[in-house]
């Protein structure tokens, strides 16, 4: 294999091949394996690719963490790194055009999958930092609060779901993968991001008034069609950046 870039920019050579110990392993879409020194024959290597298989060999153990939205967002470089998923304008702008439904709640789903791998008895576990928008913001208007939850598909991840989910508590653990086998393994979690606001409203029935042509006053009546109203939103191209920190936590079984 050649080198490769990782979604931040930065290059690594990929680790030699050798000819013992061989162990193919099959990385999911968005997934990026690092190897970690656990012995004094090992390298360091990272790499990116929807489909890559790394060559595991003896004193090596392989690790992975990514956060990916239809694609890799951020990737983790080491155990002790955190990856971010943001949110604002784009998603801002997505809720108001949608528009209100029969409440007049704006509503907006997010999908997107965390990415795990591991190998050689150690296991890989996370926990995540939510955020809180700002109360004058679209995303956070009023002081709504986002809500995440798991979901089996990424097709299950909609605003109507979140009203029976089990909301995740921001900096609970995660269970990922299972230290107890020495054999490589991955895992992708499935998540929903839902962002839910009931802006106020301003209503107003324009009316005419004056005389007839015999000098009386005249009102023109209030009608269906005389009347409008709109929602008092933020301007959603000044919409903040907020963002999601996931850290993943690497830690080791007992491998027979």
């Amino acid at each position: 294999m050649t080198s490769r870039t990782t979604a931040r920019g930065r290059r690594f050579a990929e680790p030699r091949r050798r000819t013992n110990h061989r162990i193919g392993l099959a990385v999911g879409l968005g997934a990026v394996l690092a190897a970690l020194a656990i012995g004094p024959a090992a390298t360091v290597a990272l790499w990116s690719d929807t489909v890559a298989t790394a060559d595991l060999t003896a004193n090596r153990a392989t690790f992975g963490f990514s956060v990916a939205r239809g694609a890799v967002v951020d990737i983790a470089t080491s155990g002790a790194d955190t990856v971010a998923l943001s949110f604002g304008t784009a998603e801002a702008e997505t809720m108001l055009a949608a528009g209100p439904d029969a409440n007049g709640q704006f509503g907006l789903a997010v999908p997107f999958d965390v990415t795990m791998a591991t190998s050689a008895g150690y296991g890989l576990d996370y926990a995540m930092a939510l955020p809180q928008p700002g109360s004058t913001s679209v995303l956070g208007l009023g002081g709504a609060s986002p809500s995440f939850f798991r979901v089996s598909d990424p097709s299950g991840c909609t605003v109507a779901a979140a009203e029976l989910a089990t909301a995740y508590t921001s900096g609970t653990t995660v269970t990922g993968l299972d230290p107890a086998s020495t054999a490589p393994e991955t895992l992708v979690h499935h998540w929903c991001a839902v962002f839910t606001i009931t802006p106020p409203q301003y209503e107003n029935t324009a009316q005419a008034s004056g005389t007839d042509a015999l000098g009386r006053p005249i009102t023109s009546a209030a009608t269906p069609e005389a009347s409008w109203m709109a929602y008092v939103v933020p301007d959603p191209a000044t919409e903040p950046t907020t963002s999601v920190t996931l850290s993943p936590s690497v830690h080791a079984g007992c491998p027979a």
